[in-house]
């Protein structure tokens, strides 16, 4: 049993070194391993609307800037209680059957392989290593994900930050435009 404040060390630690630039962004949104836009990140926020569907959509998340001996450090996420962090590691081409983000908010890191979630919206969203999605799809059909398959590597390893309680929000939002 791992302790809960190895768990955040852990998570401290997974999450600060995604912040040294690399690789390329995605065509969509920012890898958090190499966007230049110090103010904000984008990820992926995965939401169920009230048609019973998931949908996603590109969020921004503002920094909050500390100062540090070094100077400003800018901080995107800051979990001082997160239920749970979890690595996870599926086989490639495994898939996860119809679930939703029920009982709690979760915050998915791919750090090895490319996850895809199906959203039942018709798209199918594809995260590399360094882009995240935040979920908080819990009512209706959900969303499936998996590992993609890939004859390259034989797994995908994933950090799965459980945030909080999913708050259950009511009212839904309406499904986007045009869906």
């Amino acid at each position: 049993m791992i302790h809960p404040t190895s768990l955040k060390c852990l998570a401290a630690a997974a999450l600060a070194s995604l912040v040294l630039p690399a690789g390329s962004a995605h065509a969509e949104a920012d890898s958090l391993l190499s966007w230049t836009d110090m103010s904000k990140i984008r990820i992926y926020h995965a939401y169920a609307a009230s048609d019973g569907k998931s949908y996603v959509e590109e969020m921004d998340i503002p920094a909050n800037v500390r100062m540090t001996g070094s100077g400003p450090t800018p901080t995107y996420f800051d979990f001082k209680d997160a239920h749970a962090v979890r690595i996870g590691r599926g086989k490639s081409g495994a898939i996860f059957d119809w679930h939703g983000a029920t009982e709690f908010r979760h915050l998915l890191v791919p750090l090895q392989g490319n996850l895809f979630f199906d959203l039942g919206d018709g798209r199918t969203l594809s995260l590399k290593p360094g882009e995240a999605l935040y979920a908080e799809d819990w009512t209706g059909r959900g969303h499936r994900s998996g590992c993609e398959e890939s004859k390259q590597l034989p797994t995908c390893v994933a950090l799965d930050i459980l945030i909080d309680e999913n708050p259950h929000a009511m009212p839904l939002r309406s499904p986007p435009s045009g869906k």
